[in-house]
């Protein structure tokens, strides 16, 4: 008896993996039947430019996942098939669109498997897949990988959070801001990787750039540094938005951190940022870059009527939407870690950029400390007045915050360092209320807002913040001038007469964005090298001569941000922490009494993988400094930076690999 190739597939179980068709398995809805080849040539061509991992194609972007809730979590992942014919075709290989199947299970090896789907992608989502997997248990830690086209996917590792009303004894998560590919290794991501204890890793911001900023690079896409090279300027097309995503994906320790825990994301405006191409219409240049996040991020899209409701799951067998036009620009959302944690995400530009005045005038009605801020516009105010109330019993809650939200009060700042103030945002140190691109620049926006949850007893309020491109750690107070604060225990006496006390406190870092002494040093270095610009500054980040003047130049801008951070935490009490030199990460430890507050800077010109050390066998970061929060009380109480804080251990993450089929099982 003659057995067909058709016959053996389908006996081994193999065809639907493999897309070939043999009748309707039962894992396929009827919609739904398995195409694409059985596989593809992952050795890319001579010539193939395209930001991937290699070795892990066509893979080669890793795994993701994000916003999890009790039940269900985003797993994300991109097929990225190599062509002779370049980056941007949309049938590489041949392939129109394939079928993707997804697995989550209890064990890294994939074996107890209690989740499964398959969804289609093909080019008009570039190749990424998207799938809101429901039905999971809370409170649970699970792993998830794809398979395609012959291959499966590296496997990460993600987790679900506990229903609303579970006790929870314990969170620990992640806190970067500002992650500039060009300007670091992203050592601190490998930090984040290297855990065994990450529950959530949150970014707040600026998690991708639309281009390079022209400051000195520690590296470039195959050592391109130049500044209107695709992989440096700024993005002027859907696809060329979509290279920068998968630039940023392909990196390995960001991959780690990926594979390491599920994301929260808060956007800013360089993750939104428009596209340039002139012969785009004025809707596809607005939302362009909006839209592109969406593809490339496990992030969940939300209802487009400003209530920060989350759309439904598509369920097992149909990739998540991307939100198009307008609705791309909806991100404010909350989520609930059992009774331990509200996480509440805002967006500081987009929201009142949809309202219309008529909506204005209607939002403002009954605002019970008068007009909504500016800064959030009237809808965002009214649902982050609700949404602080709906969750005032949870232990903690926090704000994912895109702007500096504590004081920078009134100081003397050095002349050599101005204009590098200047350069970051902050035209007028001397007079904080003129900078209009952080909250001390809305002073009555952010006395509104204190006040509003001082008067509910709201103040277990954890704020997480970035584009500072530095580290600031803030008791949040209306005025930290003001003469009843007591920066060493604003709790201390007769709480019915005690002065003005914290209603919450405030982490702010950066990762690798130039901070205030990178900035005055190539202000300096640029000048004493006669070049005009931070443009031939870029230009020349492979020029060894040009670090070398560049670090130098580094040494006396130290001296002066130190003598400005000393004077800054003199002249506003309620800063408890500056420090504009150094760059990493924050970890955030929740507990049922205090939170624990890390702030770990790592070297960003050293590229120093997960488990490995510095240079010389030094530390891979530093501890710049601890504290703790009590609950009921707010207040950042330093603790010993010779220590650290950690969680329980989790299974291990594999190492990062793209198998056959056939030897994955």
């Amino acid at each position: 008896m003659s057995i067909s190739r058709r016959d053996v597939l389908k006996a081994s179980g193999l065809a639907p993996l493999l897309g070939v068709s043999v009748g309707r398995p039962n894992r396929f809805p009827p919609q739904t039947a398995p195409i694409g080849p059985s596989a593809v040539d992952v050795v890319p061509p001579a010539g193939w430019d395209y930001p991937a991992q290699v070795d892990l194609l066509p893979f080669g972007h890793g795994v993701a996942s994000g916003d999890p809730l009790a039940d269900r979590v985003i797993i994300w992942t991109r097929v990225s098939i190599p062509d002779d014919r370049g980056w941007e075709v949309t049938d590489p290989q041949g392939v129109t669109s394939t079928n993707v199947v997804w697995k989550v299970a209890t064990d890294p090896d994939m074996v107890d498997v209690r989740a499964s789907g398959a969804v289609t992608t093909d080019a008009g989502r570039d190749w990424t897949v998207k799938v809101d997997v429901d039905g999971l248990t809370p409170n649970a830690v699970y792993f998830y990988c794809f398979e395609a086209l012959g291959y499966r996917s590296p496997v990460g590792r993600t987790r679900t959070a506990p229903g609303p009303d579970d006790d929870v004894t314990e969170l620990h998560a992640a806190h970067v801001a500002c992650t500039s590919w060009w300007q670091d290794h992203f050592s601190a991501y490998a930090r984040i990787a290297e855990r065994d204890d990450v529950d959530l890793v949150i970014h707040v911001g600026d998690h991708v750039y639309e281009f390079c900023g022209g400051h000195p690079a520690v590296r470039a896409w195959e050592d391109r540094f130049d500044i209107d090279d695709v992989d440096a300027r700024r993005w002027s097309t859907r696809n060329e938005a979509r290279r920068r995503y998968a630039l940023y994906y392909q990196d390995p320790h960001l991959m780690a951190a990926h594979m390491a825990a599920p994301w929260v994301i808060a956007v800013d405006n360089h993750d939104f940022a428009d596209l340039r191409d002139e012969s785009l219409s004025e809707e596809e240049r607005r939302f362009g870059g909006a839209e592109v996040f969406w593809e490339w991020s496990p992030t969940r899209p939300v209802r487009p009527d400003h209530s920060g409701t989350f759309r439904p799951s598509p369920g097992p067998f149909a990739n998540v939407e991307t939100p198009r036009g307008a609705e791309a620009f909806f991100t404010h959302r909350a989520m609930s870690w059992g009774r331990l944690l509200s996480l509440i995400v805002i967006d500081w530009h987009y929201s009142r950029q949809l309202e219309t005045e008529e909506q204005a005038a209607t939002a403002n009605d009954g605002m019970p400390f008068g007009p909504a801020p500016a800064m959030l516009g009237p809808t965002q105010w009214r649902w982050l007045q609700d949404t602080f109330e709906a969750h005032a019993g949870a232990t903690h809650r926090i704000l994912l915050n895109q702007k500096n939200m504590g004081q920078l009060g009134n100081f003397n700042l050095p002349t050599a360092l101005r204009d590098g103030a200047r350069e970051l945002g902050l035209t007028s140190v001397e007079n904080a209320e003129d900078v209009v691109d952080i909250y001390p620049g809305w002073t009555s926006d952010r006395r509104q807002l204190f006040a509003f949850l001082r008067d509910r007893g709201i103040v277990d309020n954890i704020v997480l913040s970035g584009d500072s491109h530095g580290w600031w750690a803030y008791d949040l107070v209306e005025d930290s001038t003001a003469p009843d604060y007591n920066p060493v225990d604003p709790w201390a006496g007769d709480d019915a007469g005690v002065g003005l006390t914290p209603v919450g406190v405030e982490l702010i870092n950066g990762m690798g964005r130039p901070g205030l002494v990178d900035v005055v040093a190539e202000t300096a270095c640029e000048a004493g090298a006669g070049q005009g610009s931070a443009h031939s500054c870029f230009e020349a980040g492979s020029d060894p001569t040009f670090h070398a003047a560049y670090r130098a130049a580094r040494i006396p801008a130290i001296a002066a941000s130190l003598a400005a951070e000393t004077a800054a935490m003199a002249a506003n009490p309620s800063m408890r922490y500056m420090n504009w030199r150094e760059y990493g990460h924050s970890m955030v430890h929740l507990f049922g009494d205090r939170s624990e507050l890390e702030l770990l800077a790592s070297d960003k010109t050293v590229n120093t993988g997960p488990g490995e050390t510095g240079p010389a066998g030094t530390p891979a970061d530093t501890v710049l400094a601890r504290y703790a929060n009590q609950v009921g009380r707010p207040h950042l109480v330093p603790l010993s930076p010779l220590e650290r804080t950690a969680g329980p251990a989790k299974p291990a993450v594999p190492a990062p690999a793209t198998l056959p089929l056939r030897t994955a099982r």
